[in-house]
């Protein structure tokens, strides 16, 4: 009687722990093959991100630097193109530009014993860059509305920046260009606002490159350097949000 009682018991703690292991593969949290993909078979999205910052300081003080005064701003734009072989599985391109600008009248910084200043810094750079990638998508629930993404491929980009600075009475100018040729990995999450309109939110994550760069001191002497980059990294101050038209 005991052991039937016991197998009886079992039993039903088999049946219930398979149905709640079924309930949970059922919930919709993230599938592979939902019911209505994110972005269907043939379709295409454009889309991009945009972002603009300027700052004015006049005689600022933050943590070990003092008396800044100085000026600046940043403008990047990225516009992208991605056609979808299969559901949820998109291959594309995306061109980049960015411009920067930094204008240093004067400022102190003092760490400890050590304290130095900086007079009549400039700095100013522009960087045009495209990519070839392919994008997943991981649905969340059944709509299709939200999804998990990730980006794979390839970068490649070209800089050139001009730097001068006052040192003992004379300014001092570097003339610097940059090649870089690398593999990055970015996840992100998208979710529709509209039929075809959707929002996108994505981090970079792994970056693997190669770099060139070659500098001009006051237009005589040369100096150049080679590197390999990479990081394993999640940069919150990094995040992208950009918006995309599908049809």
């Amino acid at each position: 009687m005991m052991r039937r009682y016991i197998f009886t018991v079992i039993f039903l703690f088999c049946i219930a722990c398979n149905t709640a292991f079924a309930d949970r593969n059922d919930r919709g949290v993230a599938s592979l093959n939902p019911e209505h993909p994110h972005l269907a078979k043939g379709e295409n999205q454009v889309g991009g991100i945009a972002s603009f910052s300027m700052h004015v300081n006049d005689n600022y003080a933050f943590f070990v630097t003092d008396g800044v005064t100085s000026n600046g701003y940043s403008f990047k734009v990225e516009p992208y193109y991605l056609y979808a072989f299969a559901d949820d599985f998109a291959a594309g391109i995306s061109v980049y530009y960015n411009r920067s600008m930094l204008d240093v009248a004067k400022a102190g910084i003092a760490v400890k014993d050590i304290a130095f200043s900086v007079e009549d810094l400039y700095s100013i750079g522009d960087k045009w860059g495209a990519s070839v990638f392919a994008r997943k998508y991981l649905v969340l629930g059944h709509t299709g509305r939200f999804a998990f993404y990730v980006d794979m491929g390839l970068d490649f980009n070209f800089s050139h920046s001009k730097l001068s600075n006052r040192q003992d009475g004379q300014i001092i100018g570097t003339y610097q260009q940059d090649l870089y040729a690398g593999l990055f990995v970015k996840p992100g999450i998208s979710f529709y606002l509209t039929d075809c309109f959707s929002m996108q939110a994505g981090i970079g994550l792994v970056k693997l490159g190669i770099n060139n760069t070659k500098q001009v001191h006051n237009q005589v002497a040369e100096g150049s350097r080679n590197g390999f980059t990479g990081y394993y990294m999640v940069d919150l101050l990094a995040l992208n949000v950009g918006f995309t038209f599908s049809f």
